[in-house]
């Protein structure tokens, strides 16, 4: 079974785990294959960042293109929103942090 459409259409990491859980709750999909799909949405890296303020889905999906053209790769994205921080935007990625 091919799964990469409904890979592609996952953006932030919480999107991932909610479909981890669907996962259990579908019968129509064999444990195998259910297992299988959650091997690959675990396998994808994460990319966190951190925002002074909230951005909408559609905000979100622009992000996740844009690392996955800049970073040759699909992956998915965490976001922490923090008030009362300067207007400042902190990205981690596989050990690396900056700050924009």
């Amino acid at each position: 079974m091919d799964y990469s459409a409904k890979i592609d259409k996952l953006v932030t990491f919480d999107e991932a785990c909610e479909q981890i859980d669907e996962l259990e709750d579908d019968v129509t999909v064999s444990q195998t294959n259910r297992d299988k799909l959650r091997q690959i949405i675990k396998s994808l890296p994460v990319v966190n960042i951190r925002l002074p303020f909230r951005v909408g889905h559609r905000t979100l999906e622009r992000i996740g293109l844009w690392l996955k053209n800049n970073l040759g790769k699909k992956v998915l994205v965490s976001v922490d929103h923090e008030k009362n921080r300067d207007m400042k935007v902190e990205v981690f990625y596989k050990g690396k942090w900056g700050e924009y």
